[in-house]
């Protein structure tokens, strides 16, 4: 889902920093160009600061992502409160690991 709008598919996510934090958002392609036809000014005015790399950004968002699916519909099985987006509680991270490890129930 995109969190531009929360109506429209997401079809990729967007990295970006801002004053030292990171930030992703999952958008559309409309929205998409739009934030970056929004930061296009100023990024023709910024300074770059080191190289960005790529390599495999898609795989591991998508990876993420799945992830990030499958737990809240782990917790949320488990009874655990869980919000549709944003990060997911440590706790519930934990809990979650534990569970889907695969070496926990050997001998």
């Amino acid at each position: 889902m995109d969190d531009g709008d929360t109506i429209s598919p997401a079809h990729e996510t967007v990295s970006f920093s801002l004053d030292g934090v990171d930030y992703h958002i999952d958008l559309s392609r409309t929205n998409a160009h739009r934030l970056r036809a929004t930061f296009q000014a100023w990024i023709q005015s910024a300074r770059r600061v080191g190289a960005a790399n790529n390599s495999g950004a898609t795989e591991d968002s998508s990876q993420g992502r799945r992830d990030t699916f499958e737990i809240r519909i782990w917790a949320r099985k488990h009874g655990m409160p869980i919000s549709n987006k944003g990060r997911i509680a440590t706790d519930i991270m934990a809990a979650f690991n534990q569970a889907n490890d695969s070496t926990a129930n050997l001998p």
